[in-house]
This record gives C-alpha cells, structure tokens and sequence, in this order.
C-alpha cells in the first residue's frame, strides 16, 4: 500500500441516494483509513438532502464518518442553468479548489466497494496516477464529444484512434484542475462554468486533453487496467450479474458499478444474484435484506426520476439551444 492519502469525491442527484448509502457502507468496510483522507459529497439533489439524511449518510461510512463533507452544488461554484448531468460534470472539475490532497478521485454514486481498498489502486509506484488503458472511439458513442473537446484545445483529432478512458473511479492531480479552471475561461472573461457549458464539453475528456496540450500524458499517467466492472442496462441479468461478480472473485478488483436503470430491469434471476454477491461481500446481512434494497430503490428511483425530468426540462432545452448556436467545435482563443 502507498502512504499517500486521497480526497474521495462522490457526486449524487436525488434518484440515486440510495446508491450512495451503499456507497458510503462499502468505505466503511473495505477503505482503509490510510488511503482516505476526506470524502467530498456534492450533494446534486434537487432541494438538498435534510440534516437527518445527511446525518445518517455520514454514518454509513463508519470510520470515515468524521472526514466527510456534503457540499451543495453553489458551495463550489455557481453553474448557469443546465441539466443535473451537465452540472455534475462542472462541478466534478470545479471541486478541486477545496480539495486538500495533491490527488483526488471522482466516483459516481453506482460506484461501490466489494474489497479491501488500497492506495496502490490508483498511484503506480513511481507515483504517477493508474490510468486505464487508452482505447478508439473512433466508433464510439462519445465520438463527438471528444472531438469537440480536441478542437476546442486545437488538439488533433486522430486522437480519438487513441484516447483515456472516462470512467470512474477516476483520478485526478488537483493542481492541473484548478490551473485548468483558472485558466478555461480567462481569454474571454468567462466563468469556467459558462465556457464548459457553452461549448459542450465533457469533464473528463477536458481533463486529459488538457494534460496532453502540455505535455506526453506518460509524464503524468500510468497506463494500467483500472478494473471496475460495471453492470449496465443491457446487461441486467443473471449472467450479467456473473459477468461482473467473475472480476471480484478470480481478479479480486474492489470496485464495481451498478447502474441504477440497471437495477430496474433486473429480472428476477439477476435480481437474486446481485442479492447474493452483495450479501456475500458483507454489504447486506442477508441476500434478502438486499433484495428489500432493490425493491425499495426501484420504487423510489421511478417517483425521483419523474420528478427530475420535469423539473430538468427548461435546463435541457438550455442545454439544446446552445448546441444550436454552433458550439460543437469552436477553438478555444489562442489554441
């Protein structure tokens, strides 16, 4: 294990509370202490999470508990009107101005711990940051979001036949975030918030670009799988839930995701399975004390994700009206 210690950031929006309970039991049970030196919660939810949710949240994460922060959305900065997604993605680059650590780690609330976490996870032990390894998106969904991204930098865009991952767990240098956020939007007098948004750009892709425009990203970055296997949507079914429970138990990662629309599609069999894994990790004290879990968040996440699109709707549009306006592949001044 690496003595450094790192500031753990965890973003959540109202549907996936929850989550982030489980989230915050799975550092009280496989996070050592030497690894965490604060927790970071910004707290995305509609109205904010109440004192007593909060207080109980902070409770689940045990030992951690009188480490962890819950910051509201306009305790960072201030985000012009926009859809929760694309505030989160602000926020998450935004943060970096109160984070106290050299490094920092971004995860979302599907993100969970299932074994003992140690700091070697993320630091190579020359100490460069654990990357996963590049890959194409020349094929890839995210296509036009990177190469919004690398014209906006004036980056080639062949980088997208080669380009780093942007899943989470994700790590982070604080100082090349705030220099980033410092500098966006200074040629134009902007807000780093305002030029993110009106110019569509994604936090992690930005990040990593930005690390390149300065330099090989090998300076920096350890290329090394960073195993978090992740159960998707698509895959919300008893082998789905083998197919991720395979890396805990032959590779031992300790991360895994659980995509909350994959919890509402589980069919009965993955729902046992999922169940199972999680009661076998100690996350619950029984398999049926998890499925209670899964059934509860089903019906809670339904009622919170109607609630959301409603309330989300003149941000979306905002959203829409600025890709209208040409924002999909403006340079950056001076790139």
């Amino acid at each position: 294990m690496t003595t450094a210690r790192l500031t753990f950031v965890s973003v959540v929006f109202g549907p996936e509370v929850p989550l982030l309970r489980l989230q915050a039991r799975s550092f009280a049970a496989f996070a050592h202490p030497d690894v965490v030196a604060e927790v970071i919660v910004l707290d995305n939810t509609a109205g904010g999470m109440a004192r007593k949710e909060q207080q109980a949240l902070v409770a689940d994460f045990g030992v951690h508990g009188p480490s962890v922060r819950v910051l509201r959305g306009r305790e960072v900065m201030k985000v012009p009107a926009t859809t929760g997604w694309r505030s989160q993605q602000v926020l998450k680059l935004g943060i970096a101005e109160q984070v106290g650590t050299p490094r920092y780690v971004v995860l979302d609330a599907k993100n969970h711990l299932v074994a003992p976490l140690g700091g070697d996870f993320f630091e190579a032990p020359d100490g460069r940051i654990r990357m996963g390894l590049p890959h194409s998106y020349a094929a890839h969904s995210l296509r036009p979001s990177l190469e919004r991204v690398l014209t906006y930098l004036g980056l080639d865009l062949s980088l997208v036949d080669r380009f780093t991952t942007t899943a989470t767990p994700f790590v982070l240098d604080t100082a090349t975030v705030r220099s980033l956020v410092e500098e966006l939007g200074a040629p134009t007098g902007r807000s780093f918030a305002e030029e993110f948004l009106d110019h569509d750009l994604t936090e992690f892709f930005l990040y990593s670009g930005w690390v390149r425009a300065s330099g090989p990203w090998e300076e920096l970055f350890d290329f090394q799988p960073v195993e978090c296997p992740v159960l998707w949507p698509r895959n919300a079914t008893e082998e789905g839930v083998a197919a991720v429970s395979w890396w805990v138990s032959e590779r031992g990662t300790p991360f895994l995701g659980v995509h909350r629309r994959a919890l509402l599609r589980l069919d009965p069999a993955g729902l046992e399975a999922l169940a199972s894994m999680w009661a076998d990790a100690g996350l619950f004290v029984s398999a049926e004390d998890a499925a209670t879990f899964i059934t509860d968040f089903r019906r809670s996440c339904v009622r919170a994700e109607r609630r959301a699109h409603l309330r989300e709707a003149p941000g979306a549009l905002r959203q829409r009206l600025r890709r209208l306006r040409g924002s999909t592949g403006t340079p950056r001044p001076g790139a």
